[in-house]
């Protein structure tokens, strides 16, 4: 059975970009067809962070169609730099799957050669990780893919995006090449993990 769920960080006790995440859960139960209590929700936050009060947790909270809020949490160690490889989005995958967090992401398998694969259009726009958000770091500037219906929103790119941290562009396959190949960084942005270099294994 189909669930939507968060993936959040909490540490000492309180949760990142919360606000954020109960947003995107709420929007995407609605647009879904899923049940959901504001009340719920903050019963829940408010047994996790009382529970779990010292350490850094990864936290997944799933939401069932019938409203039922559960949690399951691990330790959270750092992330160093991580690997990627390229993989382009198949295009018969529902538009749905691609902007709503739920637990069907068999779009996302990739073999694990490398830890993240980094998904393209057939137009060869950037869209995202598997796991996260992408920014590219150039002369100064952190520029993030333009939304268009084609991934998933994450929160810490919305709250970047609130704060004027990073700007929307277009990337492509050669446009990222071209940034890269002239001393650009790429990174990858998630509410869990924060700003993760990446090393990108093909272009």
């Amino acid at each position: 059975m189909m669930e939507l769920f968060e993936t959040m960080r909490l540490e000492e006790g309180q949760i990142s970009r919360e606000s954020y995440h109960y947003k995107r859960l709420k929007q995407a139960s609605e647009a879904l067809g899923f049940k959901f209590d504001d009340m719920a929700w903050k019963h829940c936050i408010q047994n996790i962070q009382s529970t779990l009060t010292q350490g850094t947790h990864r936290i997944k909270v799933l939401l069932s169609k019938d409203g039922t809020l559960q949690y399951v949490d691990a330790p959270l160690p750092k992330t160093q730099m991580m690997s990627a490889s390229l993989k382009k989005l198949d295009s018969s995958t529902p538009i749905w799957q691609r902007i709503y967090k739920t637990t069907e992401r068999d779009y996302l398998n990739h073999s694990h050669i490398t830890q993240l694969v980094l998904l393209y259009d057939v137009n060869e726009k950037i869209l995202e990780f598997d796991i996260g958000n992408v920014v590219v770091e150039f002369e100064g500037q952190y520029i993030t893919p333009k939304y268009e219906d084609d991934f998933l929103r994450g929160c810490m790119r919305q709250d970047l995006l609130d704060n004027q941290k990073i700007e929307v562009g277009i990337l492509t396959l050669s446009s990222l090449k071209q940034f890269l190949n002239q001393g650009g960084k790429l990174w990858m942005i998630n509410s869990l993990r924060g700003w993760v270099p990446v090393k990108l294994i093909e272009l």
